[in-house]
């Protein structure tokens, strides 16, 4: 496997975790709801391995149709209701045997019937410790 076609994660100065997605999806007339968590799994040698951190939050998306009229349509700058968020991960070395993952994550929302520059950004973090539960 070449080595760019997966991301790895720090565990710490030697260890590292891949990130296995559980995707769920449903659609609808107009829109659809996506999420993935991930279990970030350690890869141990002779096909062995570990579960460092289990189901995280790691992305979603949300979209929801407001115009329902030929008339909506000609008039809105923006047809859907559409809410996101994204995952960024710091790793920091605290002394101990296995790094804090510091998960930052970034909500967005912009309301239907509005123009792009009204998308609402919160922030929120999270810190955990692999293999603590």
């Amino acid at each position: 496997m070449d080595s760019k076609s997966f991301q790895h994660y720090t565990l710490n100065k030697n260890e590292y975790a891949i990130a296995v997605l559980n995707t769920w999806f449903t659609g609808y007339s107009g829109g659809g709801r996506f999420e993935e968590n991930a279990d970030f799994i350690e890869l141990k040698s002779k096909g062995r391995y570990q579960v460092a951190l289990k189901d995280i939050n790691f992305s979603s998306s949300e979209m929801i149709r407001a115009c329902f009229s030929e008339q909506d349509y000609k008039k809105s700058p923006h047809c859907h209701d559409e809410a996101w968020m994204t995952l960024n991960i710091r790793f920091k070395d605290t002394g101990q045997p296995y790094y804090l993952w510091q998960l930052n994550y970034k909500n967005y929302s912009w309301d239907a019937f509005k123009s792009k520059k009204t998308i609402t950004v919160e922030q929120s973090s999270e810190d955990v410790i692999p293999f603590k539960k």
